[in-house]
């Protein structure tokens, strides 16, 4: 009698578990499906079975005759529903039998990873469908158009653009712009996106969380429009904090990492950590005091703004400009002036460099810690800049005293 090989039974309760939880949503659905529980769950752990079948005999027919059994069982599906039952209800049942085929030979060849993510997002936007048809209710054939514009702008014209300087000072960055642009149209969409589904402040906490560990400065530019058209002035400044609380985050994690040994732990754990809670608690009070904020019409309104984002696009060119500039040419202000300048362009990349200089032994952990705390006060500084150019008074005003507390906690602990 042969050992039972305990790989090929973990696969097999893995595939398991995941066809039941795409099962569990179709069994909830308030409408009859074809596929339940029990069929999915057979049908996932038969893809991880055969991938196991095949490898014992060495051949990849198994897994060929697997999927082709899948695929008749998919169109047999369409079948029953459109001939049988006279019935024109859509084919999402039959493609998701497909695809859990797909992702029970997934798990069969070991890719765990990549089975559970499609499923999450399988079973997301299985149970998400009333909330993806209001969406698509209020989307117009300009936003289509938009969405294309952006595509090309991201998948086309971004690639083409030189990585490095397209001047020979080595100040011009078109790559960087463009990406910013990019980033901040993203964030757009991802805000309107959010709006639809959540109530607004929930919507626009939610676009900020993600948003702030991209870019921090790309919410708060998007929120900065709001804010200058009468928006959402509450809403806009809870993310906005959010995104900085974020990015504080980050930039923290980040230079711990990249940092020899994880030495930058020690000088910033405790003063990092202090304005992430302070930046938090202010973010809490504001949500507890607007209790309630207005809904959100948007109307038409497409949720790109090309011309904000190619206007902050352009301003965010000429601070990165200036910056690169004094960095090269005002090598006075030393690493500190660099770190300073380099922040309103990029605080990653201060932490970037804080983390070289201290694995070459140019500095020490504080010196090192230092400079990434006055790439994240920069940062802080220009969301007030963009906010005041911007026409977002009020949002700058209102920000002023959790910058202010925020970067004097982080600056006191280190040189305390």
């Amino acid at each position: 009698m042969e050992p039972v090989d305990p790989g090929i039974l973990k696969e097999i309760l893995v595939a398991i578990a995941l066809g039941a939880l795409v099962g569990i949503e179709r069994e909830q659905a308030p409408d009859r499906k074809y596929a339940g529980i029990r069929t999915l769950s057979i049908l996932t752990a038969s893809g991880a079975l055969v991938v196991g079948i095949g490898e014992m005999v060495q051949s990849a027919a198994p897994v060929l005759i697997y999927l082709a059994f899948v695929a008749i069982l998919s169109l047999s599906i369409i079948y029953v529903r459109l001939e049988v039952q006279d019935s024109n209800i859509g084919f999402t049942t039959s493609t998701t039998v497909f695809l859990l085929g797909l992702v029970g030979v997934l798990v069969g060849y070991g890719r765990y990873f990549p089975a559970v993510a499609i499923v999450l997002i399988v079973v997301f936007m299985l149970s998400e469908k009333e909330s993806f048809q209001r969406y698509v209710a209020r989307f117009h054939s300009d936003d289509l158009s938009d969405a294309i514009t952006v595509g090309i702008l991201a998948l086309v014209i971004y690639p083409i653009l030189p990585e490095g300087a397209v001047d020979p000072y080595g100040v011009l960055f078109l790559r960087k712009a463009l990406l910013f642009v990019i980033l901040i149209l993203m964030v757009q969409f991802a805000a309107f996106i959010s709006l639809q589904w959540w109530k607004i402040r929930i919507g626009m906490l939610a676009a900020a969380a993600v948003g702030g560990v991209v870019s921090s400065l790309a919410v708060a530019t998007t929120m900065i429009e709001y804010v200058a058209k009468g928006r959402l002035s509450d809403a806009a400044y809870s993310a906005t904090l959010a995104a900085s609380v974020a990015m504080i985050a980050r930039n923290g994690a980040l230079a711990v990492a990249l940092s020899p040994g994880f030495r930058l732990l020690r000088p910033i754990i405790v003063p990092f950590g202090l304005a992430v809670a302070v930046g938090t608690g202010f973010v809490v009070m504001n949500c507890r005091r607007a209790s309630s904020i207005g809904e959100l019409d948007f109307g038409t309104e497409s949720p790109f703004s090309f011309r904000s984002a190619f206007q902050f696009g352009v301003l965010f060119l000429a601070i990165l400009m200036l910056s690169e500039l004094a960095t090269t040419y005002l090598r006075v202000f030393g690493a500190y002036g660099a770190a300073f300048l380099g922040g309103f362009g990029s605080s990653t990349a201060v932490v970037a460099s804080a983390a070289t200089l201290l694995s070459a032994g140019s500095m020490t952990e504080t010196q090192a810690a230092i400079m990434v705390s006055l790439g994240i006060i920069a940062s802080l500084l220009s969301k007030l800049f963009y906010s005041e150019v911007g026409g977002a008074r009020q949002l700058t005003l209102r920000l002023l005293a959790p910058y202010a507390l925020m970067g004097a906690t982080i600056l006191g602990g280190l040189l305390l």
